[in-house]
C-alpha cells in the first residue's frame, strides 16, 4: 500500500498526524489550528471536485447522479454502482423512517457520519 488516508488509520495506533492515536508521542505532532485550516481547505476542494463532476455529468445538483451514472473497475471488469449494490435499493425516506435494508439501516442508525463498508457490502 503505497499510501493510506488517516480513515484507514482510525482502528490503529498507527495514525502519523496524531489524530486517531492514544500514543502521545504521535499526539505531540498533532497542531489543532494547523489541521483545521488544512480539513477546511481539503473539504473546500473535496466539494469543488464533487460539483465539477457533477456538472461533467451533466446534472446541477449532486442528488441527481443516480447509481448507473458511476462506474467501477473491478475484477470482473467495468460494473455500474448500480450492478455493484443492487442488493442495496432504498425506497426514498425509508432510512429515516427506520425501514430501510437491515444492514444499511445499522449503519444509518450508528449516526456516526460514515457508513461502514462491512454494513453494506
Amino acid at each position: 500500500l503505497l499510501y493510506r488516508t488517516p480513515v484507514q488509520f482510525a482502528d490503529s495506533t498507527q495514525c502519523p498526524t496524531g489524530i486517531t492515536t492514544q500514543d502521545p508521542v504521535l499526539m505531540s505532532g498533532l497542531v489543532v489550528p494547523d489541521k483545521a485550516e488544512r480539513v477546511y481547505r481539503f473539504h473546500k476542494k473535496t466539494l469543488h471536485a464533487a460539483l465539477e463532476i457533477t456538472g461533467a455529468l451533466g446534472y446541477n445538483n449532486p442528488g441527481d447522479i443516480k447509481a448507473t451514472d458511476v462506474i467501477r473497475r473491478t475484477p470482473a471488469g467495468l460494473r455500474t454502482f448500480e450492478e455493484i449494490y443492487s442488493h442495496v435499493g432504498v425506497e426514498p425516506g425509508a432510512l429515516l423512517k427506520g425501514r430501510g435494508p437491515h444492514r444499511l439501516q445499522l449503519a444509518w442508525d450508528l449516526d456516526d457520519g460514515f457508513v461502514q463498508t462491512s454494513y453494506v457490502t
